[in-house]
């Protein structure tokens, strides 16, 4: 029984001591794993991807976006380029980011044409009166009726020239002795379109002739008539208009962004309302050296037989050209993967081989349009993957964590420059929430100038206005992400606002005028938080107006004004209807403001 008791105890010590050497093995150096487990508590400080100045000490949803937290331990940013930004596989998600790869194709593309059948210039004759007289006998009775060459047209009675016939009689009894005064009398009558023939008819009558016929030049349809039996002509007067309708033209408008795609020779196929389900084929064969001030258009023309005479002057035809600027393939990138910075263009390239989604800033040239796409000049390769959506959303995280974007470029290449901004062009910093870095927001140019413009560029300002309305509404419904989706549409629309429809002091303005609201809309459309779209919305609507009144664009609009918006300060915007409702204030005070102006 002692023997027992006496290895119970044997045994607990060793228990003991085996544990008091384990725990001196595995202890840590003094308060070390405590400090490694305060500093892994103290350090981890939650964000959103999307918004990093959402900052909290554990994890949740973003209050902006309703998104998952994450570790900013997961987000470092410290291995990256400058020009590079990292998200999470969840913002990648939620902001639905898509990406393509930058492929070689055709750079072909689709032109629709309208135009108007008309005479070939070069099939006209116009006969005219070569002397002073009175029609007697009309024998072209319409105009469009169909006459031969030779055709006797009109019967004429010349006082002047009874009176040469009778000098000719004169010349002739001394043609042996002053041979050149009767030659001169024969020519008189020649300049006359006299032939021969009837010159010398007239002599061996011996009498002059009071009436002479007027005959067709060539075959072809009487296209205008301008004289009537009995009507007094003086010399030189037009009679009639004949055209050989067998061949014609048609001339086409073509808008001078399509003119780099067209050249002569290439086919057209088109069709006429005369001949429905029918389409027929011939090549330009002339292009208009001069573009039409205000349409901005150049005739291209076709040549086209017309034997059958289905095709009339003045019809209506439609065209359509599959033009190209390159034999060879190019490569392209989509329209939607561009952020429009002016001569350059901006695109996010996906990094390859990193563990988190990884893009890059690029700068890029780009050249003609192809559709959806367009053709890439330098600053990409084929096969990179481009961001194709979400795109804006990119470029607003970039803004916001301080790293390259569309507001924060690095410096330019020698020789480029930005559009050009007027010596009073200053800035206003508002300060964002969460205590972030400020914002600037340019201060509007104002219309102390009133400029004539065409009808041309005032369409493409109302269509932006009518993009501008659509922000309104957003911002009217509380609705921050579809106010940046809108300043994107209204990006879209004044990048294709034709600076060169007006020049000048006015198209400097212009310049100046698109400089600013291109700035506002682009951070409008990096998606920031509601209140600070609402700031923003403020100049943005204050340039457009005096953009809308200096080049008097009459819109219809209302200018609004709200005096409890801008902290007091008041703040103006445009509608297309005289209820007010509050894009600064929406659901809470949607009815605030009046009436202060009509743009008419």
């Amino acid at each position: 029984m002692k023997h027992i008791v006496a290895n119970k105890w044997v045994f607990g010590t060793l228990v003991l001591l085996i544990g008091l050497i384990l725990g001196w093995i595995l202890k840590p150096g003094d308060g070390q794993g405590q400090s490694t487990h305060d500093h892994a508590t103290d350090a981890q400080v939650w964000t959103c991807s999307m918004h990093p100045q959402i900052r909290q000490d554990s994890p949740g949803q973003c209050p902006i976006c309703g998104m998952d937290l994450v570790p900013v331990q997961q987000m470092t940013t410290a291995d990256l380029a400058p020009g590079q930004l990292q998200l999470s596989e969840a913002a990648m998600q939620l902001a639905n980011i898509q990406t393509r790869k930058v492929t070689r194709g055709n750079t072909g593309k689709t032109i629709f044409l309208q135009g108007i059948v008309r005479p070939d210039e070069r099939q006209y004759a116009i006969v005219t009166a070569h002397f002073a007289g009175r029609i007697e006998k009309l024998f072209v009775d319409f105009t469009g009726q169909k006459i031969r060459k030779g055709q006797k047209m009109a019967t004429l009675y010349s006082p002047g020239l009874v009176t040469a016939q009778r000098e000719l009689f004169e010349t002739a009894k001394f043609r042996e002795t002053n041979p050149a005064y009767f030659e001169a009398a024969v020519q008189k009558l020649k300049l006359w379109e006299l032939s021969q023939s009837q010159i010398d008819a007239i002599l061996a009558s011996g009498k002059p002739t009071f009436y002479f016929d007027i005959y067709a030049h060539r075959s072809g349809t009487i296209l205008s008539r301008k004289v009537t039996e009995g009507a007094h002509v003086m010399e030189g007067e037009e009679l009639f208009v004949i055209a050989d309708l067998s061949r014609m033209w048609i001339e086409f408008d073509a808008y001078e962004s399509d003119l780099s795609w067209i050249q002569t020779g290439v086919p057209v196929q088109y069709e006429v309302p005369s001949v429905p389900g029918r389409s027929f084929t011939s090549v330009v064969t002339f292009i208009d050296p001069v573009v039409d001030p205000q349409s901005r258009t150049a005739k291209i023309r076709i040549d086209v037989p017309n034997h059958e005479g289905l095709l009339k002057p003045e019809m209506f035809a439609k065209g359509i050209i599959n033009g190209s600027v390159s034999e060879s393939e190019a490569l392209l990138v989509p329209a939607t993967a561009i952020l429009w910075t002016g001569k350059r263009a901006v695109v996010y390239v996906r990094v390859p081989g990193t563990e988190l989604p990884t893009f890059e800033f690029r700068e890029i040239g780009i050249g003609a349009e192809v559709g959806d796409q367009y053709q890439v000049i330098d600053g990409l390769q084929e096969g990179e993957e481009v961001v194709v959506n979400g795109v804006f959303k990119i470029d607003a995280s970039a803004q916001l964590q301080g790293r390259t974007s569309m507001m924060n470029r690095p410096t330019e290449p020698a020789g480029e420059k930005k559009i050009p901004v007027s010596e009073n062009y200053t800035m206003i910093e508002t300060q964002r929430a969460q205590g972030l870095d400020q914002v600037s927001f340019p201060v509007i140019s104002p219309a102390n100038d009133l400029y004539e413009t065409n009808q041309g560029f005032a369409q493409q300002l109302k269509a932006l206005y009518q993009e501008y309305l659509k922000v309104k509404e957003a911002l009217v419904k509380d609705d921050a992400m579809a106010a940046g989706i809108q300043s994107t549409a209204f990006l879209a629309v004044l990048k294709k606002v034709d600076p060169s429809a007006i020049s000048g002091k006015a198209g400097a303005e212009w310049q100046e005028d698109a400089q600013i609201l291109s700035e506002i809309a682009l951070y409008l459309a990096g998606h920031p938080p509601l209140d600070q779209s609402r700031r923003a919305f403020l100049p943005l609507s204050d340039q457009l107006y005096h953009s809308l009144k200096k080049f008097q664009v009459k819109t219809g609009a209302y200018r609004m004004f709200c005096p409890m918006a801008d902290a007091n300060r008041g703040a103006y915007w445009l509608s297309d209807s005289m209820e007010i409702e509050n894009p600064y204030f929406g659901s809470q005070m949607l009815t605030c403001g009046n009436v202060e102006e009509e743009l008419n």
